[in-house]
């Protein structure tokens, strides 16, 4: 009984020897190196700027020669502005034309719409010009308009061609002499009128 004891605490202690010097073993590890994203949200807040007109109309002399008959002046160019719409809404607006009475003697004063270009290429579609030759009154005229039929249009930077302008049907019984009138060209913050 004795040696199976004895034999017992031999086996322990080589159990116990062996355990301190044996070499570890570790598990293995699996994986990707590197990788991974990040994100960020980044907000751009574009604030609206203003409608304006810039330019200045050309001065005008127009001539003509009494003949017995009714008569018109020759046309002369009424000159160009541009037009500015930064407001980033897309409210359109309308341009107009008026002007005050000839002075002295009758006939109408008549303005025939030039053209309309973009100045920058990446605003929206052109404003729509009014076609054929209008009579200005004092009450205002509409000869453009944007986005009243489209809210694509109209926002960005053009250059108006505002046209040509002549005095017509002046009578025959009309005086030699000066005649003279105030055009005036008007920008409004919002599309109006006829197209």
């Amino acid at each position: 009984m004795k040696k199976i004891k004895k034999f017992s605490l031999l086996t322990a202690s080589v159990l116990m020897a062996g355990s301190l010097f044996s070499t570890p073993v570790f598990a293995e590890t699996t994986g990707t190196t590197g990788g991974g994203s990040a994100s960020t949200t980044a907000t751009a807040d574009i604030k609206g700027g203003s409608l304006t007109l810039n330019g200045s109309l050309s001065p005008i002399s127009l001539s003509q020669t009494l003949n017995g008959s009714q008569i018109s002046t020759d046309a002369q160019s009424l000159g160009s502005v541009e037009i500015i719409d930064a407001r980033g809404t897309g409210a359109g607006y309308s341009l107009t034309a008026s002007a005050t009475a000839l002075s002295g003697t009758h006939g109408n004063v008549v303005l025939t719409p030039g053209s309309v270009a973009k100045k920058d290429t990446t605003s929206d579609a052109t404003p729509t010009l009014v076609s054929g030759a209008q009579t200005l009154t004092t009450n205002p005229t509409q000869i453009l308009t944007a986005g009243k039929s489209s809210v694509s249009e109209g926002k960005g930077s053009y250059t108006v061609d505002l046209g040509s302008l002549q005095i017509t049907d002046i009578p025959a019984n009309a005086y030699a002499g000066s005649y003279s009138t105030t055009v005036t060209v008007t920008l409004n913050a919002a599309p109006t009128g006829q197209e």
